[in-house]
């Protein structure tokens, strides 16, 4: 388990170098990415970039910037198991809970289980 949580944040700090300029990240429970970098655009998340659940790459991007107490519909494609790829298509909503910057949202992907089967699941996660 520490070698898996030293391979996640080795991973986070190469995807960090190369997507944007300001640090902001990602950690959650989501169907594309379980942590990654975060680029801002207008005061709110543009796009994602990091660590897929079941270790790949995910990438999720906003129609519009998900701004705080505001929702936003977006697309996310990536990959499972490094090699295996998904797409799908889902919503988040922004709110503060405890001064914490949470999300919360849902999404329908293909995924491994399933390939080219729509998988519904449920995200939340902080954007810090």
């Amino acid at each position: 388990m520490k070698h898996f949580f030293q391979i996640v944040v080795l991973a986070v700090i190469m995807i960090s170098f190369g997507f944007g300029q300001e640090k902001k990240y990602v950690i959650g429970f989501d169907a594309t990415t379980i942590v990654g970098k975060i680029k801002v655009v207008d005061g709110g998340v543009k796009n994602v970039l990091g660590i897929s659940p079941v270790l790949g790459i995910g990438y999720k991007s906003y129609f519009k910037p998900l701004q705080q107490d505001q929702y936003s519909v977006y697309w996310n494609i990536g990959t499972d198991l490094i090699i295996l790829p998904f797409i799908g298509i889902g919503a988040d909503y922004r709110f503060k809970a405890a001064d914490l910057p949470l999300y919360a949202g849902i999404n329908v992907s293909s995924r491994v289980i399933g390939f080219l089967i729509p998988i519904p699941s449920i995200n939340i996660g902080l954007y810090f």
